[in-house]
């Protein structure tokens, strides 16, 4: 498993939360290289939980 899929696969379980989910979100940003990280906020995006309330 890529960090890039690790970091879906987190994020997809602290979604019920927006304040968790940015948490971690940061923290994740942190292991990825610049391409992942890119891939990973289009990802967020595509989610629908990057703007969620």
């Amino acid at each position: 498993m890529s960090w890039l899929e690790y970091s879906q696969l987190v994020l997809k379980k602290v979604g019920f939360d927006r304040r968790l989910f940015r948490k971690e979100l940061g923290k994740l940003l942190t292991l990825l290289s610049p391409t992942e990280r890119l891939e990973l906020l289009r990802w967020c995006r595509h989610q629908k939980r990057w703007n969620s309330s």
